[in-house]
C-alpha cells in the first residue's frame, strides 16, 4: 500500500540492501505531544512506532500532520520488509519525507514549508537523530517562521503601503544613508540591544560616547530612557504600530533616526533628531520603482529577510559606514534572571511569532533559555561575521546566547583594550549628513508617488467592473500595483484588498 502514497520510498528502499541497517525504537518515555502544534516533523523513522506516540494527538484533530523525515535508505528499505510503511500508509494523517539531496538541504526544507504551511509546528528527533538533526531543525523552524511572517505582512499590505508613501515623502528633509560608505573607517561601533544585560551595562556605556559609534534602535530606545547615553543613530525599523507606545517615551533624544519604507511614519515625528532615509528593499518592487523615477540609482543596502530587525539592520549600518570593531552589548537573545528584556520593555505587547522557547548555551558554556526569533537573529549574526572576517565582532554579555563567529569580551575590558581613543563623533555625524542629504523637491516625491496611487485606482476600477480570476495577470501585467501588491492575493479577496489599498493612497 505504501508504494501508492509514497512512490519514491519505493524506489529508495529498492536501491539499498538491509545488511548493517539497525531497526531501533528510540527511546522517548516522557515524550507528550503539544496541543497547540498543528504540524509535527520527526527526524528519524526508528522501527515506526515512534508514531504511536501521537495516536491521541492526531484523533483529536483531523487536521493535524504528523511528518517523518529519513535519510537513511537502508532504513526505509527494513521498514518496508517489516511491513511498517503499509502500516504508516494507511494512517492518512502521516507523512514521510525523505532527504535524497543533503547538500541541498534549505531546497527540502522549503519544500516541506509548502506542503505543510502553518506558523504552528514542532520538530523533535530521538536516539541518534537528535544531535545531528540540529541544522534541519533550526533550518525548518526559521523557515516557518519567516514564511509566517511574510504571510502576515502580506495581510498588512494596506498598511504598510500607507506607511511607504508617508516615509518616502519625508525624504526631502532626509539624509541618504545609502551614500555613506567608509564615512567612519576604523571607528568602533556600539550596537546596545535590550536584552537585561543592558542595564548593569548603561554606567560605563555613557562613559565611551566619544571613543564609538553608538546604535540603538526599537525597544532598546525605551530601555534606554532619560539616561546618559545618547546613541549617535537611533534605529526606527518596525512597522508596528503598537511599538509607537515603546518608542515614545524616548521623544526627547535628539539622535539622528534612521528610517525605511517599513517604519511606522510617526516614528521619525516622535524622535527630534535629523531623519537618515535607509534604501533596502523593504518595500519591494514598489520602492525600487519609485527609486528608478527618482533618479535615486546607488545599490540598496540589501538584507535576507531573516536579517530584518533593528539589531541585524544596524549591523549592517555599522560595517557600511566600515566600523571596526563591531560590538554588540545587550544583546542577550536569552532569558535573564527571569527577564526577557532590560528596563520596562517586558510590559508591552509583542507579537506571538517566534515566541517558542528552546534550550541553548551561553557564553558561559551554561544553559539558557533562549526564543526562535532569537536563534534566528543569532544564525544571520554568525553567518555575517564569518562573511566579514576582515573586521572583529564582539559580545558582551556572558548570561547571553553565545554567537558562533562572534567572540565573547567583557565591556571593562574592551574599553581598556579597543575602545581608547576618542574622536569628535557628533561633529563627524552632522558633517556627514549634511553632507549626504538628499535634496528631492517635494514635488518630485509627489510625482512619483501619484503613479502608485494611479495605479492603484486603475485596477480598483477594473475590479469594480469584473470579478477577479485568473486572467487578471494578462490584463493587468503591467501595472505596478497588481504585480507589486495583488498578485499574490486569492482573487476572490483581491477587491477587498485593492479597496483597501485605495483607501490608504487617497489617504
Amino acid at each position: 500500500m505504501y508504494h501508492d502514497r509514497f512512490p519514491e520510498l519505493s524506489f529508495i528502499a529498492k536501491s539499498v540492501k538491509t545488511e548493517g541497517a539497525q531497526c531501533v525504537l528510540y527511546d522517548a518515555p516522557h515524550f507528550t505531544p503539544k496541543e497547540q502544534v498543528q504540524v509535527y516533523y520527526v527526524y528519524g523513522l526508528g522501527d515506526g512506532t515512534i508514531s504511536r506516540y501521537f495516536e491521541s494527538w492526531l484523533a483529536k484533530d483531523l487536521s493535524r500532520r504528523l511528518v517523518f523525515i529519513e535519510d537513511d535508505a537502508a532504513r526505509i528499505r527494513m521498514l518496508e520488509e517489516t511491513g511498517e510503511l503499509d502500516r504508516l500508509a494507511k494512517e492518512k494523517q502521516i507523512f514521510i519525507r525523505f532527504i535524497i539531496d543533503s547538500s541541498n538541504l534549505q531546497g527540502f526544507i522549503d519544500q516541506l514549508c509548502i506542503d505543510f504551511a502553518t506558523p504552528h509546528c514542532a520538530f523533535v528527533a530521538f536516539g541518534p537523530y537528535k544531535e545531528r538533526g540540529e541544522p534541519l531543525r533550526l533550518g525548518l523552524l526559521q523557515t516557518t517562521y519567516l514564511d509566517a511572517g511574510e504571510r502576515a505582512e502580506n495581510l498588512q499590505q494596506p498598511y504598510l503601503l500607507g506607511q511607504l508613501m508617508r516615509n518616502l515623502i519625508q525624504l526631502e528633509r532626509a539624509s541618504y544613508i545609502n551614500q555613506m560608505q567608509g564615512a567612519f573607517h576604523k571607528i568602533p561601533a556600539v550596537i546596545c540591544g535590550a536584552g537585561p544585560s543592558l542595564d548593569r551595562e548603561i554606567e560605563l556605556l555613557g562613559e565611551l560616547g566619544s571613543k564609538a559609534l553608538f546604535f540603538a534602535g526599537g525597544s532598546t530606545l525605551a530601555a534606554l530612557g532619560p539616561t546618559v547615553l545618547r546613541p549617535h543613530f537611533a534605529m526606527v525599523y518596525d512597522p508596528n504600530p503598537w511599538e509607537f507606545g515603546i518608542i515614545r517615551p524616548a521623544s526627547c533624544l535628539q539622535s539622528p533616526v534612521i528610517f525605511n519604507c517599513r517604519s511606522e511614519a510617526r516614528f521619525a515625528n516622535a524622535l527630534n533628531g535629523p531623519s537618515v532615509f535607509a534604501q533596502e528593499q523593504s518595500g519591494g518592487l514598489i520602492e525600487s520603482e519609485i527609486f528608478k523615477k527618482l533618479g535615486i540609482t546607488e545599490d540598496p543596502v540589501l538584507f535576507d529577510r531573516s536579517g530584518l530587525t533593528v539589531t541585524t539592520a544596524a549591523i549592517s549600518m555599522a560595517t557600511l559606514f566600515d566600523c571596526d570593531p563591531i560590538i554588540l552589548v545587550g544583546v542577550d537573545l536569552s532569558t535573564t534572571l527571569g527577564r526577557d528584556y532590560a528596563g520596562s520593555v517586558d510590559a508591552f505587547e509583542r507579537s506571538d511569532l517566534g515566541e517558542e522557547e528552546s534550550i541553548g548555551l551561553n557564553n558561559a558554556g551554561e544553559k539558557v533559555k533562549t526564543r526562535l526569533k532569537w536563534e534566528v537573529e543569532a544564525n544571520w549574526m554568525s553567518q555575517f561575521a564569518k562573511a566579514n572576517p576582515e573586521r572583529k565582532f564582539y559580545q558582551t554579555s556572558k548570561e547571553g546566547l553565545a554567537i558562533d563567529g562572534i567572540e565573547y569580551q567583557s565591556l571593562e575590558s574592551l574599553a581598556e583594550e579597543s575602545l581608547v581613543h576618542s574622536y569628535d563623533l557628533w561633529g563627524g555625524v552632522y558633517q556627514t549628513l549634511r553632507s549626504h542629504e538628499v535634496e528631492m523637491p517635494r514635488e518630485m516625491i509627489q510625482g512619483a508617488l501619484c503613479g502608485v496611487k494611479e495605479s492603484v485606482e486603475r485596477c480598483m476600477k477594473y475590479y469594480n467592473e469584473r470579478e477577479a480570476g485568473d486572467y487578471d495577470a494578462i490584463v493587468l501585467e503591467d501595472e505596478l500595483a497588481f504585480k507589486a501588491l495583488l498578485a499574490g492575493v486569492e482573487p476572490p479577496l483581491r477587491k477587498q484588498m485593492c479597496t483597501s489599498l485605495l483607501n490608504e493612497v487617497q489617504g
